[in-house]
């Protein structure tokens, strides 16, 4: 069996909510960190579906995580600089 998919999503507001809880339905990935600003909103959604790191930019998360795929889960006028940033 192949190593999990390890995943980190940008974003933890309401329609995040919907993308944590289908990753962890699949059991060939892991979630390994998550990215957004609000660090208290980033700190309950990490508790919610056990994503062990946060961090309050993306950036940083890239910098400091090694993923297989990243999950923007943000509003649209956010996508372009997120994309951006990731690629």
């Amino acid at each position: 069996m192949a190593a999990p998919l390890r995943v980190a999503v940008a974003g933890a507001g309401y329609f995040a909510r919907y993308h944590y809880e289908a990753w962890t339905r699949i059991e060939e990935v892991t979630l390994v960190a998550l990215a957004e600003p609000d660090g208290a909103r980033a700190r309950a959604m990490a508790r919610d579906f056990s994503v062990p790191r946060t961090f309050e930019s993306l950036e940083t998360l890239l910098a400091e995580v090694e993923i297989d795929l990243l999950d923007i889960a943000t509003p649209p006028e956010t996508h372009h600089t997120l994309v951006a940033q990731a690629a």
